[in-house]
């Protein structure tokens, strides 16, 4: 799994070393800024949060539009990786479709997040939006 926002650098540069939660949101809502203008700012950082502290063993729910792309588990720690276009990687493990459907018709969202709940039997569901790149 991957997110954009690849010209802000590594995130460790900004979450490593610092004094509080506070600071880290400061430096990346600025770099944001400074990158992007103040549209979406709240959004972009929440999304980049997200993606960056969610635990191991959490769900993600990958989308496009209103459909699911995809349901997997986090499997390990935040990579930075340049070379890539989505730069920000996490390792996920992707559950087959067609398994989970078998529970129950995989529903529209925002209704996502509380079905992956309930399969899963987990608190911990992401959603990101799937890209066609």
């Amino acid at each position: 799994m991957a997110i954009g926002w690849k010209e802000l650098g590594d995130l460790k540069d900004f979450c490593q070393n610092r004094a509080s939660d506070a600071e880290a949101k400061g430096k990346i809502q600025g770099k944001l800024t400074e990158k992007y203008g103040e549209k979406g700012l709240t959004a972009a950082y929440t999304s980049i949060n997200k993606f960056y502290t969610a635990p191991i063993g959490a769900y993600v729910v990958a989308m496009k539009w209103n459909n699911v792309c995809g349901i997997g588990k986090i499997t390990g720690e935040y990579e930075y990786k340049n070379d890539k276009e989505y730069a920000y990687c996490r390792p996920v493990e992707w559950e087959p479709l067609d398994d989970i459907r078998q529970h129950e018709a995989v529903p529209p969202y925002p209704e996502t997040k509380a079905f992956v709940r309930k399969v899963m039997g987990t608190a911990h569901v992401l959603s990101r939006r799937c890209g066609t790149r």
